[in-house]
């Protein structure tokens, strides 16, 4: 479970007091609980303000010790009193809090007393009833045992039906959500129980952090528009009350995403006002994750020494937190770290930096980990190796991560980058077949994820329209993709809205089929044509004439990744436009398609050598006239291309495809920025 910072002033809260200071939260709520004389006045509000502290889900920050400190004096009220509504109190508030620290067996033993002495049907005791099913079911989750902790958590909900609870059950449910993320393939299903915490028409307060989860969900399923969408809407509503820590919180995700989308800049941006923020320098879990999104960040930007100086503050900052709560962030932090260096060279460095986190991962409960962190691990490792030249190892470690990802059906971005390191070892070992099969099964992963975007971008801009919503506009991510789903969006909206005759409505659908059938065919970033196409033209080719001679063309940019690395990916994709465009331009009668990252190909219904030579010496220096500057290229100081072609029969055509990634590789290995071509 989550344990979130609190901010309090400094004369009501300090650690470094006894327990009774942590615990002197003096409002009075009601004196309906005041014991007959067996404890102090005093002693039972700070109970209720505690109590009411848990259902508002503002836990209290305090350490082991202080957690230990708190239940010994909470024994001590047991002892003294003969109320059964001061145990129902005592006995809730010490399980909740062994639940944070880990004792989950001791918590529900704890939780299970409290029950047994709550035997009253007041509105009080009974939103402790619903609190104390929803605390089990976090302790049996924990335990693995989870139909106990679904049945638990079920009674909670059964228990709260009825609209004075509304508050506190849309509570459970941000809190249900939040195990249920860290969980595989659990993703949509936290997202559908924040929807029903949204249905419940909570507290303002409430309503702001549900959108900001749903944000930081919608994030993590790769769906950058909600994401952005509900981060606004919790900024809006944050900002109008003046909550100060939601819009604390609501900032440091806006930075998330745009870190997650590479909009690097604007994420630094961002996240460096964050952190002059007092209610981030107030909160260290809010400072730590500030600091850890500034890191990627500027990572993510090519600023790799200023990130590992950002790294250097986040360990400290994780150095103060409670033992229970390390592990976690320093996997992030090591992770981070490991990546940095061996993005400058210094892959021996980050091996050890990976150790450490694999050291904390082993220690940490797994449900309380980051999302996928033996995934980052294991392809960090597998980063290491491939640097080291050790492409062995590497290739081991990058296929662990993409059956892992695989196993929990991550059709993501980052199986998709997975799958490109998988191919790029398999084609440094010479193993073309499997590369060229990794790589077809990269493109399957970026269709699913692109079909998943265009539906759910279909889905809610119809619920728009059912709605008749007026909504403020705000500033969307643009990606390809977006503006894909937004064309077929328009012509569904004409279709059903405009559409007065069948005759005009046929026509609208052919030319929406049309269109979306030639979209599946693009590339969403270049616009030249995807793999899907060559496999297309291939195929009718073949059903023409199978004995008919091709020209095969693979191309591929000398030291991309070093560009992207040193100027950024914003940068690396106007470099992908227009060395897209110049071979469109060059070979303006052939087809022309992106192959995969930085790699292009072009197929050619001609056999003629001296042409196809004259063709390709022609890009060649077509891509030296677009002078691009590349201070990382090993070949010289200009954005240059390596080229492989390959000349035979189209009923044989894997073969010449494979002849032509082979004169790739063999043209990489003697140097580059050249071409060779084999009959």
């Amino acid at each position: 479970m989550k344990v979130n910072n609190v901010s309090f002033s400094k004369n009501i809260f300090k650690r470094k007091k006894s327990i009774w200071i942590i615990f002197g939260f003096v409002i009075v709520i009601g004196f309906s609980s005041i014991l007959s004389g067996d404890i102090s006045l005093k002693e039972s509000m700070k109970l209720n303000r505690l109590i009411d502290f848990i259902e508002e889900n503002k836990e209290l920050k305090l350490s082991s010790k202080e957690i230990s400190e708190l239940n010994n004096k909470l024994q001590e009220i047991i002892n003294k009193t003969n109320n059964n509504k001061t145990k129902v109190k005592a006995y809730f508030i010490i399980g909740y809090y062994e639940n944070i620290i880990g004792e989950y067996t001791s918590s529900n033993e704890n939780i299970k007393i409290s029950l047994d002495f709550n035997k009253e049907d007041s509105t009080y005791l009974k939103g402790i009833s619903i609190m104390s099913h929803n605390e089990m079911s976090k302790n049996y989750f924990e335990l693995g045992r989870y139909e106990e902790s679904s049945e638990s958590f079920k009674k909670a909900i059964e228990l709260g039906d009825d609209h004075k609870y509304n508050n506190l059950i849309a509570n459970m449910y941000i809190s249900r959500a939040n195990i249920l993320q860290n969980q595989e393939g659990k993703i949509g299903i936290a997202i559908e129980i924040l929807n029903r915490a949204k249905a419940l028409k909570p507290s303002k307060e409430i309503l702001a952090n549900i959108y900001l989860k749903l944000s930081k969900y919608y994030l993590l399923d790769n769906k950058l528009d909600l994401a952005l969408e509900y981060n606004i809407k919790s900024l809006k509503i944050a900002r109008k009350g003046r909550m100060k820590a939601l819009e604390a919180d609501a900032l440091i995700e806006l930075g998330s995403t745009f870190s997650y989308s590479d909009d690097y800049e604007k994420s630094i941006s961002i996240l460096n006002n964050a952190l002059m923020l007092e209610e981030v320098n107030s909160s260290r879990q809010r400072k730590i994750n500030t600091l850890a999104y500034l890191s990627d960040s500027y990572c993510g930007n090519g600023e790799y020494n200023k990130s590992l100086e950002i790294v250097e503050e986040l360990l400290n900052e994780i150095e103060n937190l409670d033992e229970y709560e390390r592990p976690k962030e320093y996997v992030w932090a090591y992770t981070m770290a490991a990546g940095n260096l061996n993005l400058i060279n210094k892959p021996k460095e980050a091996i050890k930096y990976l150790d450490k986190a694999k050291a904390e991962y082993n220690k940490g409960s797994k449900e309380k980990l980051y999302l996928d962190a033996e995934v980052y691990i294991t392809s960090g490792y597998g980063d290491c190796w491939y640097n080291m030249g050790e492409y062995d190892k590497a290739l081991e470690a990058y296929k662990e991560t993409v059956d892992t990802l695989k196993e929990r059906n991550r059709a993501s971005s980052g199986l998709s980058t997975s799958l490109t390191k998988l191919r790029q070892t398999y084609g440094v070992l010479n193993e073309y077949e499997k590369a060229y099969k990794v790589e077809e099964e990269r493109e399957e992963v970026e269709g699913e994820i692109r079909n998943k975007n265009i539906k759910q971008s279909l889905i809610y801009v119809s619920e728009k329209i059912k709605a008749e919503e007026n909504e403020e506009d705000i500033n969307r991510l643009k990606f390809q993709r977006t503006i894909v789903a937004l064309i077929i969006i328009a012509l569904i909206v004409v279709l059903r809205l405009k559409s007065t005759e069948y005759r005009r409505e046929l026509k609208l659908k052919e030319e929406y089929n049309k269109k979306l059938k030639e979209l599946a065919l693009r590339d969403s970033l270049t616009g030249v044509w995807n793999r899907r196409k060559l496999h297309e033209v291939i195929k009718d080719l073949q059903e023409l004439d199978k004995e008919r001679k091709v020209t095969f063309i693979m191309i591929d940019i000398d030291f991309f990744k070093l560009y992207n690395d040193n100027y950024g990916h914003l940068e690396g994709d106007k470099v992908l436009l227009q060395v897209a465009e110049t071979l469109h331009k060059v070979f303006e009668n052939d087809v022309v398609g992106r192959y995969g990252g930085e790699e292009f190909y072009i197929l050619l219904d001609n056999y003629d050598g001296e042409y196809i030579e004259h063709k390709l010496k022609n890009l060649i220096n077509k891509i030296k006239e677009l002078d691009i500057e590349h201070k990382k290229s090993q070949v010289k100081d200009r954005v240059s291309i390596s080229i492989g072609a390959s000349i035979g029969k189209i009923y044989d055509i894997d073969n010449v495809i494979l002849k032509a990634d082979k004169n790739l590789y063999e043209v990489k290995e003697n140097g580059r920025d050249n071409y060779k071509i084999t009959d």
